[in-house]
């Protein structure tokens, strides 16, 4: 048995140095999430999930209860690209969410930010805030998504170990 709750955001999976891991990217209409997407799945070898709206399922029962993100049937393989329209790319499903990333303004983005988490259908999701239309911003994503899952946050002084 499963649980399954749609979101509205947009959603890529990219193989990591622990396996295929999905970054959900959060924030409201025209914070950059389908941008971010993009320049993840065309820079960084992203696949895409899904965009604006995300199915996400929970197992009830052993042996998974990871959250997993997949697109709803209507848009599978569908991004939207502000100034073109409906791009078809192609599309993974049923992906470990390992990362949430809001996509907020610059101002916003903490310079060391505190480790922040989110439970989600009760999966604790490590949280960070990136500025969308920052260039690094796709390396900051793939930095964190290849990282805080199996390392965690900094410590105090805020270095990566």
């Amino acid at each position: 048995m499963s649980q399954t709750h749609k979101i509205h955001a947009t959603c890529v999976a990219r193989r990591t140095p622990h396996g295929m891991a999905a970054v959900v990217l959060r924030g409201p209409s025209g914070a950059g999430k389908s941008d971010m997407a993009l320049r993840l799945i065309h820079e960084e070898g992203a696949t895409l999930i899904a965009d604006d709206w995300v199915v996400l399922t929970r197992a009830t029962s052993e042996p998974s209860s990871e959250l997993l993100a997949s697109p709803p049937a209507v848009l599978e393989g569908l991004l939207e690209v502000r100034g073109l329209g409906l791009i078809k790319q192609s599309f993974v499903s049923s992906i470990p969410v390992k990362l949430i990333v809001d996509l907020v303004d610059r101002a916003e983005m903490p310079r060391l930010p505190e480790p922040a988490f989110e439970v989600v259908m009760e999966s604790k999701v490590p949280k960070i805030k990136i500025s969308a239309f920052d260039i690094t911003s796709p390396l900051k994503v793939c930095w964190a998504l290849d990282c805080l899952p199996e390392r965690g946050f900094p410590e105090e002084d805020g270095i990566f170990r």
